[in-house]
């Protein structure tokens, strides 16, 4: 969305950079508890990933001449993660779900912070969300936090991928992270806008505090998850 920003000149090529950036270090994310799982082989998904650059770069590019259209694009998109998700990786639906919504929070974390960098550091005169500074803003915050989340996608979550169906559990665990997913479009676009929430340094800190919230939670449930699979193990050798 531009929320009111201006950028001078076309903003294709500032789009299709900052996507580039954006998602490809999330479909890194999305792969490593499914990495046992694909469905497709690694060329046919590598092209599969470059389809879905262009559809999501195309989304971005429409939004920013209609802004109006924002919600619905926002979800577009969405529906199209789950789509290549589900084209390229055989697993439990839910559980797809509920990776790509951990990873939608991570990325909402990242665009508000980034945001707010690239405002404090050039104030009312910062340029639109797919300008270079804001990009590279971006960059940083994703540098100095992603070895923690692909841990936690790695080493916790991958495991409990693994286990055995059925486990009915998924069924509703996806709808935490769907939580924090929904709140944290609320809070932006009930707002006024990204460019409007970023202003205020009280939202930066309740974004922080809410993702540091959800990082905590998402790693209680996979650790209690992984216990009562341990458990179910051990009950079943017995």
């Amino acid at each position: 969305m531009n929320d009111g920003y201006v950028m001078v000149g076309s903003p294709v090529m500032p789009i299709l950079l900052y996507v580039l950036i954006d998602l490809f270090p999330n479909l890194a994310l999305a792969y490593l508890p499914f990495r046992h799982h694909l469905r497709l082989p690694l060329s046919k998904a590598v092209g599969a990933s470059a389809v879905l650059y262009v559809a999501i770069a195309g989304c971005r590019i429409l939004n920013w001449y209609h802004p109006e259209w924002s919600m619905a694009l926002t979800v577009g998109w969405i529906f199209l993660y789950i789509l290549f998700y589900r084209l390229c990786i055989r697993g439990h639906l839910s559980k797809m779900v509920f990776v790509l919504l951990c990873i939608l929070n991570y990325n909402s974390f990242i665009m508000i912070v980034g945001s707010y960098l690239n405002y404090y550091r050039l104030g009312n005169e910062a340029m639109g969300p797919y300008s270079l500074p804001h990009t590279l803003m971006n960059l940083v915050v994703l540098v100095l936090t992603y070895p923690a989340v692909a841990y936690v996608f790695r080493q916790k979550i991958g495991p409990l991928v693994d286990f055995p169906e059925p486990q009915k559990t998924w069924n509703y665990l996806w709808l935490i992270p769907a939580t924090f997913c929904l709140s944290y479009y609320y809070n932006i676009f009930s707002g006024g806008g990204l460019s409007i929430y970023i202003t205020r340094f009280e939202n930066i800190i309740f974004a922080a505090l809410y993702n540091a919230g959800a990082f905590f939670v998402t790693v209680v449930i996979v650790h209690l998850l992984a216990v009562s699979n341990n458990y179910l193990l051990l009950k079943t050798e017995h």
